[in-house]
């Protein structure tokens, strides 16, 4: 990546322009000395190639980088201009954690679609799909509520279409209930005020 024979890139457009990307940095965590010689130099060839050497620069954890351009024409120097120091964003300790539980998202969904493909293979083998489907219907059907001030206890809960009842605490929506109770049908928000229910 680093040049030492120094070569020099250019960019020529039609003005006659010429235009220099440099790049500059220390080895070291350290103060930039007044004659600049703990800096080292190179040149990109263009913008696009600058900013990929930037980046990478700070994933080698050098320092003190800096970018700069310079515009000439054949008269000599026109415009110069650097950005000295820069704050490059790089693979923080939370972007790396972020990775790995996207990798590990990754193969659970891998694996859990090579599962569902033995489920159906499963259900068409043994003929069962017409009775997982009414087995689906039934679950999704079901309507679970929890006591919010009291545990289940007669005349605490309506008994219409009530499948089961659940007299252990439960954590539902980051808050503890004294139970549940689980429906056939829907509740009306009559009932669920009268009997202190949360959905």
């Amino acid at each position: 990546m680093y040049r030492a024979n120094k070569k020099s890139y250019t960019n020529v457009n039609r003005e006659g322009l010429t235009i220099k990307y440099t790049l500059e940095y220390t080895e070291k965590d350290e103060s930039i000395k007044d004659d600049y010689s703990n800096m080292k130099q190179f040149e990109a060839k263009d913008l696009e190639e600058m900013m990929k050497y930037m980046f990478q620069l700070r994933q080698l954890d050098k320092h003190n980088v800096s970018i700069g351009y310079n515009i000439s024409d054949s008269n000599g120097w026109l415009v110069e201009d650097y950005v000295n120091n820069m704050k490059i964003p790089t693979s923080s300790t939370l972007e790396e954690k972020q990775q790995k539980s996207i990798s590990i998202l990754e193969k659970t969904i891998e694996v859990q679609a090579k599962e569902l493909e033995l489920y159906k293979i499963f259900l068409e083998k043994y003929n069962s799909s017409d009775m997982f489907e009414k087995f689906k219907k039934a679950e999704e059907s079901k309507h679970t509520y929890y006591y919010r001030l009291r545990p289940p206890a007669p005349g605490c809960q309506s008994k219409n279409g009530m499948l089961e009842m659940n007299g252990d605490k439960i954590i539902h929506n980051d808050r503890t209930y004294w139970g549940s109770c689980t429906y056939d049908r829907e509740l009306s928000d009559n009932e669920l005020y009268d009997y202190d229910l949360d959905k």
